[in-house]
């Protein structure tokens, strides 16, 4: 029995020397520990990565804040230089307009709506309190007649362009000291110059003007020019195409005529 025991005893001794000699506890040690870095630093790349996303998010959202900022900037800019341009180029016309509209009792209005499409008509932002009536004649820069007075309210009027079918106008040919005719407009396109006796001798390019004949509206008022001339020998009236001298799409500023 004692045998038994001392030879435990050696094998006791020699196994804690096996360990002691080549670490063998520290094995599990360091399997838990390596075990442990790998998911320390696999959780520290997670977190890296979800922080740099985070941030790539956040950068997306300033950026996007950044453009948004710069757009309204933009749009801010455009409207103020529009608005610097739309008035130099309402100041232009206001100077052209000086020379002619001096020898007359004129108002400068500017043009609210244009509404071409619908009726010819224009709206302007002067009316019964300025003194506009119907029938005053409307003018654009240096004496070109766009229309008439055909409705005031107290602050605004609506004016009937010459180019409408139902307008209106006692015209000559300039240099002529007499009415010849009566113009129309041509669905909005041109003017037709009725009622011109086949003995006038008029030929294109004539310019057409009012005859002055109209209550409150002045002669030689420009309308615009003969552009065809047609008739038969057996015709009482010629067939007298008159073209506008300047575009109707165009206005900013027009002068109201009014009676001296």
């Amino acid at each position: 029995m004692k045998k038994i025991f001392l030879i435990l005893g050696v094998i006791i001794l020699l196994t804690s020397f096996v360990f002691l000699k080549f670490d063998v506890f520290s094995f599990p040690s360091n399997f838990v520990r390596s075990i442990s870095n790998n998911i320390t630093a696999n959780l520290n790349s997670i977190s890296s990565y979800s922080n740099d996303k985070i941030s790539i998010i956040s950068n997306i959202s300033n950026i996007l804040k950044e453009n948004e900022a710069l757009k309204n900037e933009n749009e801010d800019l455009i409207y103020k230089i529009n608005s610097i341009t739309e008035k130099n180029k309402e100041n232009e016309i206001v100077n052209e307009s000086m020379n002619f509209v001096k020898n007359y009792n004129y108002k400068f209005a500017k043009i609210l709506t244009i509404n071409k499409e619908i009726d010819n008509t224009i709206t302007i932002n002067i009316g019964k309190k300025d003194g506009i009536d119907v029938g005053y004649p409307v003018i654009f820069k240096n004496g070109f007649l766009i229309g008439k007075i055909k409705q005031v309210n107290d602050n605004s009027s609506v004016v009937l362009l010459t180019i409408d079918k139902s307008s209106e106008v006692a015209a000559t040919v300039s240099g002529y000291d007499h009415s010849i005719g009566i113009i129309n407009g041509n669905y909005g396109l041109n003017f037709k110059l009725n009622y011109v006796s086949i003995k006038e001798p008029i030929r294109n390019d004539d310019v057409v003007v009012t005859s002055g004949i109209e209550n409150n509206v002045p002669s030689g008022l420009i309308i615009g020019k003969i552009s065809k001339v047609e008739y038969k020998p057996s015709d009482f009236f010629q067939d007298v195409t008159v073209s506008p001298v300047i575009p109707f799409e165009n206005f900013r500023v027009v002068s109201v005529i009014m009676p001296n």
